[in-house]
């Protein structure tokens, strides 16, 4: 797989746009991103042929594609500014955050 040929996977555009809001730091690491794809798709894989329901085989594979990504310091970061500033924030909308 070529990541710098638009992968248009559902786990690594999944993945990408986690990074792209709350992990910029990881955004760019494609050697991380394509782990990520790799052994979320396998779990996919290997819970349906185990016999398990899409819904099931998406939360294994989504369980293993967002691991240890729950918390973000830019996330944070951001929050803590929004509440502290929320009067100047108000009336202007971040343009970092689409």
């Amino acid at each position: 797989m070529n990541l710098a040929a638009k992968d248009l996977s559902y786990f690594t555009l999944r993945l990408q746009e986690l990074l792209r809001i709350s992990f910029p730091e990881l955004s760019g690491d494609v050697i991380f991103i394509r782990r990520r794809y790799q052994f979320a798709l396998n779990a996919y894989e290997g819970a349906f042929m185990a016999g398990n329901r899409i819904e099931q085989c998406n939360e294994i594979a989504e369980y293993i594609l967002f691991e240890n990504l729950h918390f973000s310091k830019f996330d944070i970061v951001f929050k803590v500014v929004c509440n502290e500033f929320y009067t100047i924030m108000a009336d202007e909308t971040p343009a970092f955050r689409n």
